[in-house]
């Protein structure tokens, strides 16, 4: 027989070894017959029987390394172990994702792989890959509690769910997993990034990608929805199919949620041994193998699994791989926690009207800041400051409206977060006064997020203000705080800054040149209605360059 390897299998009974030979010598017609059966006419007329089973002395052994993801794998295992011949298959569980990067990186490649999503291929570069058929695939949906999915799904009517209508709460009614880690998150991030293309603003999906980051499970996803009252994950017909997670509902939102898609793939010099193997994998006899492991067999994709999974999923949306990259880079961005400290000007001038219905850039601004908040994951850390000349105890430019703390950290019964978003829910413009003391602010900002530097974050400073740096008591030039902020720079402790300039008095260009001494970036936007967009945007990307 020919050998398998692996250090996650225990191996398939004898009598489906014996049964998956017979099959593969059947099915694969002359080639293996030739290979593996009677070498001589006459054997084949009714010589010794004793001949005509025998397995030919190996003479030439070959070694056939297979990676497969985890889902395929003990299917791709199983097969490869009933293989008559002379080839030794070495099949290696390994995560799709993590393919991509050894690959990347320079690994010796396998004869053959089998990843889990239609993309893995073509971000894996510069190599001599022939892609293969698919051998199956699994329709991705969305699981949660099953009277909460039903209650969706009225709600909802014949038109089904919508992923705009996902976004009233994001991190929240949607969790996902890691991308890179969970193939069904994989395939419905893709998706709804795609579907959401033009459907939804720029600022909405940056607001839904960093709460889902931040918010992603580190649990099993279906243990998280079988534990809720109100929740959506991503989740694989073959998940829910395998799953002892009872009283889960099912729906499919508009547009499909993607789709886990196994192909065969060769890479470099495939020997006629891996053809085999793949040919055996696709084949009818396979199938049933497939459907044991909650898999839909391209020969025979038949009727769905699982209960409420439609029979015909959605059609994948076509997606380009330079896009996927783009979304794992970001989502590398977004998913570190953030640990951010934000600065607001309530200098007098911040009193000017700027809207027909009386609201002023201050109004402007909480309401943006009190919007951006509540979409923010709960190990989120935020502080907050106002500057504004005379504003601190002692004479300073600025004062700690609230410290640097973790979203849902409790002080004497009331969170974080309900802290701020009653500041910013509370406050008018008798809170605004004095001149703006910019540039002894943000200084004093940055040697503090410096001082309380945590690794385990994404340290960062927004700075938000309508006017350049005006102190009729003198502080810090211009030249001067790049001076100070060039030399306290520290690369092993990076802080983004990012200053948003609001309104066309503002002056760019010094602006500029004072955070390009600490690589930060200045956006500028010439109405305080744009306050907000802005704002959520630079909160979810945190992208300082």
């Amino acid at each position: 027989m020919g050998r398998h390897t692996s250090t996650e299998r225990s191996g398939p009974g004898p009598l489906t070894v014996v049964i998956l030979a017979l099959l593969a010598l059947v099915v694969l017609g002359g080639g293996a017959w030739m290979l593996f059966g009677p070498d001589s006419e006459e054997d084949t007329a009714g010589g010794s029987s004793e001949a005509a089973t025998a397995t030919p002395e190996c003479t030439d052994e070959e070694t056939v390394a297979v990676w497969a993801a985890p889902s395929a794998a003990s299917v791709v295992q199983e097969v490869a172990a009933a293989l008559g011949g002379c080839a030794t298959y070495d099949v290696t569980v390994v995560p799709s994702y993590e393919a991509v990067t050894e690959l990347g990186e320079g690994a010796e490649p396998p004869q053959a792989w089998v990843p889990d999503h239609a993309l893995w291929p073509d971000l894996a570069e510069g190599l001599e890959l022939e892609p293969g058929p698919v051998l199956a695939t699994s329709p991705v949906v969305l699981a949660g509690p099953a009277a909460y999915v039903e209650r969706l799904g009225d709600e909802a009517g014949e038109a089904g769910v919508a992923w705009t209508d996902l976004l009233d709460a994001p991190g929240r009614t949607l969790l996902v997993g890691d991308p890179t880690q969970d193939p069904a998150s994989m395939a419905s991030l893709v998706t709804v990034t795609t579907l959401l293309d033009g459907a939804a603003t720029p600022e909405q999906q940056d607001a839904l990608l960093v709460s889902l980051a931040q918010t992603s499970l580190e649990e099993d996803a279906l243990q998280a929805a079988a534990g809720a009252d109100e929740l959506l994950v991503p989740a694989s017909e073959q998940a829910l199919a395998t799953t002892d997670e009872p009283d889960l509902g099912v729906l499919t939102p508009q547009g499909g949620a993607g789709a886990l898609t196994f192909s065969w793939l060769t890479l470099g010099d495939a020997g006629e041994a891996t053809g085999l193997l793949g040919e055996a994998l696709e084949a009818d006899e396979s199938a049933e193998l497939w459907r044991e492991a909650g898999l839909r067999p391209a020969s025979a994709p038949g009727e769905a699994l699982v209960e409420g999974v439609p029979d015909d999923a959605p059609a994948e949306v076509p997606v380009e791989a330079g896009d996927t990259r783009t979304l794992l880079e970001r989502w590398a961005t977004v998913s570190p926690n953030s640990r951010m400290l934000v600065v607001i000007d309530v200098s007098g001038s911040m009193d000017d009207v700027v809207t027909e219905d009386g609201q002023s850039r201050f109004d402007l601004t909480m309401d943006a800041s009190g919007y951006a908040l509540q979409g923010l994951a709960p190990r989120t850390q935020i502080g907050l400051w106002w500057f504004s000349t005379h504003r601190g105890p002692e004479g300073e430019d600025w004062v700690e409206a609230l410290p640097v703390r973790a979203m849902e950290q409790t002080t004497e019964g009331v969170t974080h977060r309900e802290q701020l978003l009653s500041i910013t829910q509370s406050l008018d413009d008798e809170h605004t006064e004095g001149n703006t003391g910019l540039h002894d602010s943000l200084y004093a900002a940055y040697q503090h997020m410096l001082e309380d530097y945590d690794p385990d974050y994404r340290n960062s400073i927004v700075l938000l203000t309508d006017g350049r740096n005006y102190d009729p008591d003198g502080g810090l030039s211009q030249e001067e705080v790049v001076a100070r902020l060039t030399e306290e720079r520290d690369d092993e402790r990076p802080v983004d800054v990012v200053v948003i300039g609001m309104g066309p008095e503002m002056e760019a260009e010094p602006m500029r040149t004072i955070v390009d001494s600490v690589g930060g970036a200045f956006r500028q936007v010439e109405e305080a209605t744009d306050i907000q967009p802005v704002l959520v945007s630079i909160i979810a990307s945190r992208d300082a360059t």
